[in-house]
């Protein structure tokens, strides 16, 4: 959906650096054009306890499924319906991140018409302050964009080459979207060892040598699970369908975390 702009709100707060994702700094928030189809089946993908805000988009029809308060700042995701997948996976439909400043509606992002690409879900990434990922709302696969709150100012960028947790110590390469082949070989370049506690239904992996896989689901999507470790630190992975295309990951700092 596309909003209008507020031209009473100058210095923007809210920016995106991504191409396919749009702000509007809007403090009008229209009413849901469709039928929030897919709030009974897709439950599991709407935020328990909304507060104010979340509260605020619902009456007005929409679907929340997530909201974090940043400093002055509150980020709410929304979608407009949800389509029933397999699995348990849900595809949103017209998905929308709203930006609240001092309990205001200030701005919208959104995905450009035409743009293959739909806003899922915002999340915390694991170990961060202030930023988050944008998640696909197609389905189950790699994140969009991450989002950073610094000094008031949220902005949308694409993902970067690399991040870093534990204090740094922990330099994790983009694997996003990638082969597990390509993926691993990243990894095992910045350091990261295979670990992995066979679980069964991986034994394709174990045969090309992939010795980190955990376990794989037989069924649906077809979602495989990794471990890598370096010192005290642990890394798991989540790859996706045939092609073993990474989605998910995440670090535990390990005894100083």
């Amino acid at each position: 959906m596309k909003y209008a702009t507020d031209a009473e709100n100058s210095a923007p707060i809210f920016i995106s650096h991504t191409p396919g994702i749009k702000v509007s700094q809007s403090r009008f928030l229209p009413g849901n054009p469709v039928s929030p189809e897919g709030a009974d089946y897709c439950s599991h993908y709407l935020l328990d306890n909304p507060g104010r805000h979340a509260k605020f988009i619902g009456k007005a029809g929409w679907l929340v499924t997530n909201e974090y308060q940043d400093g002055n700042l509150e980020l709410v995701s929304f979608t407009s319906s949800f389509e029933l997948g397999t699995s348990g996976i849900c595809f949103a439909k017209d998905g929308n991140i709203a930006l609240f400043n001092d309990g205001n509606l200030a701005a919208i992002a959104y995905s450009v018409k035409g743009a293959d690409l739909v806003l899922g879900s915002i999340s915390l990434i694991s170990g961060k302050s202030g930023e988050y990922y944008i998640n696909d709302g197609n389905g189950p696969y790699a994140p969009l964009a991450k989002l950073t709150v610094n000094d008031g100012i949220a902005e949308i960028m694409p993902l970067p080459e690399q991040e870093s947790y534990c204090s740094d110590e922990a330099i994790v390469p983009n694997i996003y979207g990638k082969k597990i082949t390509d993926g691993r070989n990243a990894l095992l370049k910045a350091g990261w060892k295979p670990l992995g506690d066979k679980d069964g239904g991986a034994e394709h992996l174990l045969r090309l040598g992939i010795s980190e896989v955990e376990s794989c689901s037989g069924t649906g999507y077809g979602f495989c699970r990794y471990s890598y470790g370096k010192g005290d630190m642990t890394l798991w992975m989540t790859s996706v369908g045939e092609e073993y295309n990474i989605v998910s990951q995440s670090v535990n700092c390990g005894a100083g975390e």
